[in-house]
């Protein structure tokens, strides 16, 4: 059984390797940040910002949504961007591709240097038909790769469903 998962783990793994990086694309990267929220708590000297209720943030073609959004900022550079909501979404379309991708969960965790974000509870990734779920999503823009964990009691494992590519079928 263990061998088995591994095996359906490795085979997304190699997957995923053919997949260019979704999460941070130099267009979006290099786009302005905006946010909509119905509260703003900005504090420049501890470099935190913390918006509630009904929180947009959009840069490009990123979008999150969230009930609360707080933006870690030391020295006016952005370090992480954690989103919470029942769930926090996120979206992004990948550079030369028609795709989208989507991902929930009820915590997210965007890491800007590590250029990496962390689905945590309910988390669900999705790209096209091709769907991956479990308690906490890791995946790293810089090395292409996915990481999922079920719960430390497995009531919750990690789930995948990928869908043969149209090229192959033909």
């Amino acid at each position: 059984m263990y061998l088995r998962n591994l095996n359906r783990v490795l085979f997304l793994l190699l997957l995923l390797s053919f997949i260019n990086p979704v999460f941070a694309l130099n267009q979006d990267k290099k786009a302005p940040i905006q946010l909509d929220a119905d509260k703003a708590s900005i504090d420049e000297k501890k470099g935190r910002s913390i918006y509630s209720g009904n929180v947009v943030l959009t840069q490009g073609s990123k979008i999150i949504r969230a009930d609360r959004l707080v933006v870690s900022h030391p020295k006016q550079k952005i370090e992480k961007i954690t989103a919470e909501g029942n769930p926090a979404h996120f979206e992004q379309t990948p550079e030369g591709k028609g795709e989208k991708v989507h991902a929930s969960a009820l915590k997210m965790i965007w890491y800007e240097q590590k250029e990496e974000v962390h689905l945590l509870n309910e988390a669900q990734l999705q790209r096209g038909k091709n769907t991956f779920t479990g308690h906490k999503i890791i995946y790293n823009i810089k090395k292409e790769t996915v990481e999922a964990k079920s719960t430390k009691d497995k009531k919750q494992r990690i789930h995948f469903t990928i869908y043969p590519d149209k090229k192959s079928q033909k």
